[in-house]
């Protein structure tokens, strides 16, 4: 197989590649089944300029011949590795559908065997760093390349987040199992899926939307196990409301003892709550704006994405008997 530019859309439906590979897992920024269309040609994908992304492109490679140096300030031993801009386009040659490879990967740069991948994020971003070890996006991606490349003992991120270069490391004999989980869903994927033309199941609301045409909606009976995960969840949903009344009026009852007090502290003097005046809020009226202006309504009007609402339509019955 050939070597491409990672930006060219019309190649990357030749496989499944890195920036895939969390969607295929169900753990992407997308749904298995909006992949599937984008691989099978059903939607057309254009790439958008986003600045954010150009400057992450732009300073890969500044970000990558630094590393070292970053990480001996921070009292790390870094070996004298070589280190280079990896452009070429990886294949896995080993496993094929219809004898053609259909895993592809590119890398940011390798630091001697290892892999590196470079990020550049917004200061927001943090928190997933927090929550996680690698990112789950990231994770899969790692396991990709890991895959890819068999001479690559490990996978290692670096991300310029909020100022700082966050880093963590992804070792092949820790990981293996995931790899090879991986591997054989891609298989799937892309044999069952996009070669042989089956729709993934849909597994959330946003893929019932991609489903299924709002021209073609049916009535439908009823299953058992459906009708009682429903009222499981009308019965949770009214604790849920019990529960959050109940704790309006305990705030409101303490709020209440507080009389003109703006801040609350503990005898020891430390700040615990404040309840101060703030700004009355501002609103438009939109009813009236249309009403004056409509050719300024129209253009600052903003239409969603289509949604299906679901509506329980029997009699509520009362919880309690009087």
């Amino acid at each position: 197989m050939t070597t491409f530019a990672p930006h060219d859309t019309e190649s990357r439906n030749l496989g499944i590649g890195t920036s895939d590979a969390a969607t295929v897992m169900g753990e992407g920024y997308k749904t298995r089944i909006e992949l599937w269309k984008e691989k099978t040609g059903q939607i057309e994908v254009v790439d958008q300029f986003i600045e954010r992304a150009f400057w992450g492109t732009e300073l890969e490679e500044p970000i990558l011949r630094n590393i070292p140096k970053i990480m001996e300030e921070r009292g790390f031993k870094f070996e004298d590795h070589k280190i280079r801009k990896d452009g070429r386009t990886y294949w896995a040659d080993f496993l094929k559908v219809n004898n053609e490879p259909f895993i592809y990967g590119h890398l940011d740069g390798r630091i001697g065997l290892e892999i590196a991948e470079i990020k550049f994020q917004n200061g927001f971003s943090s928190k997933a760093w927090e929550n996680h070890y690698v990112p789950r996006y990231f994770y899969w991606q790692g396991i990709c390349a890991l895959a890819l490349v068999k001479n690559a003992p490990s996978w290692r991120i670096y991300s310029l987040c909020n100022g700082e270069i966050i880093w963590r490391t992804l070792h092949r004999e820790e990981v293996q199992d995931d790899i090879d989980t991986f591997l054989s869903r891609a298989e799937e994927f892309w044999k069952k899926n996009v070669i042989e033309g089956v729709m993934p199941e849909p597994i959330n609301e946003e893929d019932l939307i991609i489903a299924y045409d709002a021209d073609n909606l049916k009535t439908t009976v009823i299953k058992p196990h459906a009708y009682d995960k429903l009222m499981e969840a009308e019965r949770l949903k009214n604790q849920a409301e019990l529960l959050l009344n109940r704790s309006k009026q305990l705030r409101i009852q303490a709020k209440l003892t507080l009389g003109d007090a703006d801040e609350v502290t503990d005898e020891d003097g430390n700040l615990l709550y404040t309840f101060k005046y703030v700004k009355p809020k501002v609103t438009l009226d939109s009813k009236k704006v249309k009403e004056l202006h409509p050719d300024v309504y129209e253009e600052c009007s903003k239409v969603g994405e289509p949604s299906r609402r679901f509506v329980n339509k029997q009699k509520p019955e009362p919880e309690f008997e009087l």
